[in-house]
């Protein structure tokens, strides 16, 4: 179902983008109101020629239908030949793609749910028995699942947890290059643009993302504001959320015997290094022992801004923890039994 605009406003951008004016064309009324040019080419455009502006991408277009579990029907004639034409779904592939949705990880057989057993219990691969090991192919592909089964918030069992999957971190971080941050990010971001509220974020999850991002309950609700306040620019491009996440994480306590690993650089990433930065990667490298208190922490800090390293925190059997959990700073979002 379209948005219906609530504002004279609404209606004139509506009519504006159907129209396809550019920027210098449109009223100073809807100019202040869209705030700058950036913001107006944000938004969607036409799939063609004056087509259904709704769906102004094709990847756009399938998710909306999709995730709202509408019919083939509800999508307009023209927006429907025109996917048709780029993508090659029509009727039949479109039920047949949710068909597959609609029966995606459901645990029908014993491998499938030895699968998500392993999953709940975070297995490493060594640990899997030959069975699955068989039905996985690859080391690579169980870590890709692993981390699939944890982001992917459109399947309905996906209960296991939020948190982000630590005991992965070295193929996850180094290869796959998915810091915390970046993960945490990400899955503030879908909860946002599906308009969930905080409290579905489990409790230890919404922590560790407050630890890392800084947003918390407040800065969640403030930033939904903002987005609200766009009107039928929110209604019609979600990204303007992921606009005003933060893009580097905030300070956190990094203790001195944390384990400082690299991750997978490019070309361009290593170029762009200054000379203190090659030494404390070099050193990295070189030493048997990583802990944080070997190197300078203001350049480790610069480099896990920057996503070229992480941190490892080594825990043993024998270890004991303690702390005070009324001591810090407490979220309070939803208490999972």
């Amino acid at each position: 179902m379209q948005h219906i605009p609530n504002t004279i406003e609404d209606q004139l951008i509506l009519k504006a983008i159907k129209e396809e004016c550019p920027w210098e064309s449109l009223p100073k009324r809807l100019q202040a109101v869209l705030n700058s040019k950036e913001e107006w080419h944000r938004s969607p455009k036409p799939c063609s020629g004056g087509m259904q502006y709704i769906w102004h991408s094709v990847l756009q277009y399938c998710e909306a239908v999709t995730k709202r579990k509408q019919p083939y029907d509800s999508i307009p004639n023209f927006s429907a030949a025109d996917a048709l034409r780029l993508t090659g779904i029509g009727r039949n592939e479109f039920i047949d793609i949710m068909n597959k949705c609609r029966s995606k990880h459901i645990p029908n057989t014993i491998e499938d749910q030895l699968i998500l057993k392993a999953i709940k219990e975070e297995c490493p691969w060594e640990s899997l028995p030959k069975r699955l090991q068989a039905v996985l192919n690859s080391k690579e592909e169980w870590h890709r699942s692993a981390l699939f089964n944890f982001v992917d918030f459109g399947n309905s069992w996906l209960t296991i947890s939020h948190l982000f999957p630590y005991h992965l971190a070295e193929y996850v971080c180094r290869v796959m290059r998915v810091s915390p941050f970046r993960y945490y990010c990400d899955m503030i971001f879908e909860v946002m643009k599906n308009e969930q509220p905080y409290d579905s974020i489990p409790n230890f999850s919404a922590a560790d993302a407050l630890r890392l991002t800084g947003i918390g309950r407040n800065e969640f609700i403030d930033i939904m504001n903002k987005c609200r306040s766009k009107k039928i620019m929110w209604k019609l491009n979600k990204s303007i959320a992921k606009e005003l996440l933060p893009i580097q994480p905030v300070d956190f306590v990094i203790e001195p015997w944390w384990g400082v690993c690299l991750v997978n650089f490019t070309l361009e990433e290593f170029k762009k290094l200054s000379e203190e930065e090659m030494a404390t990667i070099d050193k990295v490298c070189k030493e048997e022992a990583n802990s944080l208190i070997l190197f300078d922490p203001e350049i480790v800090k610069g480099l896990f801004r920057r996503g070229l390293i992480y941190f490892d925190v080594p825990v043993y059997p024998d270890d004991r923890f303690k702390g005070n959990f009324f001591a810090s700073r407490i979220v309070i979002s939803k208490l999972v039994a």
